[in-house]
């Protein structure tokens, strides 16, 4: 988490599509990084956001 930039997800994937665009908040920095879609995230590999 503490070198985390971005929380990327596959625009295709329902369960987060509504979430690309927003931030989410790390709380061991106190800092907020984006949602960003990204195609070549794995849907099915069962890791991740």
């Amino acid at each position: 988490m503490l070198g985390d930039t971005a929380v990327a997800v596959n625009p295709k994937d329902s369960r987060y599509k509504d979430l690309i665009g927003k931030v989410v908040n790390l709380p061991l920095t106190d800092r907020q990084i984006p949602i960003i879609a990204d195609e070549y995230v794995d849907q099915d590999f069962g890791v991740g956001a």
